[in-house]
């Protein structure tokens, strides 16, 4: 109805994030300038964190898009159950499909393969949206994670996604490693009036 009345090409509000429509604000800048702080220089975390709604997946899509071929980007959009759908999502997304294994060997395959990826000069960025819905385990997993590489520098980088309750999350001693590696943190806010 309201297509008509107002003369829309398309109806503006879907239940998922459309692309299509992602209007980069201010906002949005401040965030890419903090995420590119992992993407082209040397820190291995940075998070972007706020209320639903506020366009960090669009952000996250946009920067999928943006830079395409450009960085090798491990995308997971969905939260995994538990670290065992971590590590085969990962893998998967990495091109190792159909491998059946344990824990320790999807270890060892993302260990050998993000050490000879750094060997070619090549710096992977894993990046994960919904990180209030990870399990503690599978937090945990990412500091095993950041640890791979040549002793010097990490063989993979993390760009969070998440809503500000993922930040309570990181307060629990058992997390505190990984909050205190979590060092580049980015709250979105709402758009102001005069971007509205």
């Amino acid at each position: 109805m309201y297509l008509t009345r107002f003369q829309l090409k398309a109806a503006p509000f879907a239940e998922a994030p459309d692309p299509d429509f992602f209007f980069l604000c201010d906002r949005h800048a401040q965030a890419r300038q903090y995420i590119d702080q992992v993407l082209w220089y040397d820190e291995t975390f940075a998070a972007v964190l706020g209320r639903a709604g506020l366009g960090k997946t669009m952000l996250l899509r946009f920067i999928l898009d943006d830079l395409q071929g450009e960085i090798p980007l491990v995308a997971l959009t969905e939260p995994p159950a538990n670290v065992l759908a971590f590590l085969k999502a990962v893998l998967g997304v990495l091109g190792f499909d159909d491998i059946e294994a344990g824990q320790s060997e999807y270890r060892s395959i993302l260990s050998a393969y993000l050490v000879h990826q750094q060997g070619r000069g090549s710096r992977p960025v894993l990046i994960l949206d919904q990180l209030e819905a990870y399990p503690d385990s599978v937090l945990e997993e990412l500091l095993w994670l950041a640890s791979i590489g040549d002793g010097e520098r990490p063989a993979l980088h993390f760009l969070l996604f998440g809503r500000d309750e993922f930040e309570a999350l990181l307060d629990r001693p058992r997390l505190r490693d990984l909050s205190d590696r979590v060092r580049i943190r980015y709250r979105m806010r709402e758009l102001s009036e005069g971007e509205t």
